[in-house]
């Protein structure tokens, strides 16, 4: 019998991970540097999660993927825009016990409440663009770069656009490849500007370049045209090489 049970405990251990206690999971917070203050937004964001499980009749360590789900929506309904707060101390809960399905689920939760408050990059925040053309676009409804790339994502798209709008077909493409870059949250509007006048105006071409040789030119071009910036840190130009890497082509050139 002994037998038994312990594989029972430990088939439960590799199903849905090692259960921990609150106080544990306190421990754990502030063992990575969280401050006092976060510690107890995170741990008050999983006592109300066991709160409503308890309402079901289940425990921390045997909610399902449904539960979460569920959870999720009736944060929602009381606030909107509220699981990305309300599912981070959970996430980080079942990622510390061990539970990678629930960590994975909570943290697609999370993503998709802040992709919904996330403010798209508008055009007209670029540094250096022409504001008649920001003008002629957003009368067909183009201001941010999403509508940009989606209205210039193909030569045949970008001609049509130009037709349509009187811009000239190199300010339509000046437009699209800097939307494009800006799909990065490293490349707004200063740096995609960067980037575009000094010759990376694309993510293949940068794709190409060893981040240092990048920095180089990128400081070369800065002190040959006076460009109102600096150049990227080390860290910035290896994010922007890998970045280039791994970015899907939606756009064709």
């Amino acid at each position: 019998m002994l037998m038994v049970y312990l594989q029972s405990v430990v088939l439960k251990e590799v199903k849905e991970g090692r259960q921990m206690t609150k106080e544990e999971f306190r421990s754990e917070l502030k063992k990575r540097g969280k401050k006092p203050h976060v510690v107890e937004g995170l741990v008050n964001s999983l006592s109300l999660f066991e709160e409503y499980l308890h309402q079901r009749g289940k425990q921390l360590d045997d909610a399902s993927e449904k539960d979460l789900q569920d959870y999720s929506l009736a944060c929602e309904a009381e606030k909107k825009g509220s699981t990305k707060i309300m599912v981070r101390g959970i996430m980080l809960y079942y990622s510390f016990s061990g539970s990678k399905t629930m960590t994975q689920l909570a943290g697609k939760l999370r993503e998709s409440q802040t992709a919904k408050t996330r403010k798209v990059f508008q055009l007209r925040d670029f540094m250096g663009v022409n504001v008649d053309y920001i003008k002629k676009l957003s009368m067909l409804g183009i201001i941010d770069i999403n509508q940009m790339i989606e209205a210039g994502k193909t030569p045949n798209c970008r001609k049509e656009l130009s037709d349509k709008t009187g811009i000239p077909s190199q300010g339509i493409l000046e437009l699209v490849k800097l939307s494009n870059l800006a799909r990065s949250s490293g490349l707004k509007a200063v740096r995609a500007r960067l980037y575009h006048d000094a010759g990376f105006d694309t993510w293949e071409e940068i794709a190409k370049w060893d981040p240092e040789k990048i920095r180089e030119r990128l400081s070369g071009y800065i002190k040959k045209t006076d460009f109102e910036g600096i150049p990227p840190t080390p860290k910035e130009a290896a994010n922007a090489v890998a970045t280039a890497r791994k970015m899907p082509r939606i756009v064709e050139w």
